[in-house]
């Protein structure tokens, strides 16, 4: 998470002034990883699939239609 989330990667420059816009990119950050990004250690699917919660892989306009933003 630390390298891929730019909020972590370095202290001043990526930042939230506020913490409910933290909590926000780490649900986002969060939903991306689980439902969205493809795993090379799960043969291409995403966490979700592999566990049995979804039933395919979502797309991020998908993902962003969800969480509507």
């Amino acid at each position: 998470m630390q390298t891929q989330l730019r909020r972590y990667t370095r202290r001043a420059s990526g930042h939230s002034k506020k913490w409910a816009k933290h909590l926000q990119a780490l649900a986002f950050w969060f939903a991306y990883y689980n439902w969205v990004r493809p795993h090379q250690s799960l043969r291409g699917t995403s966490p979700a699939r592999a566990a049995g919660l979804a039933t395919r892989r979502y797309t991020m306009g998908e993902l962003l239609r969800l969480l509507r933003l």
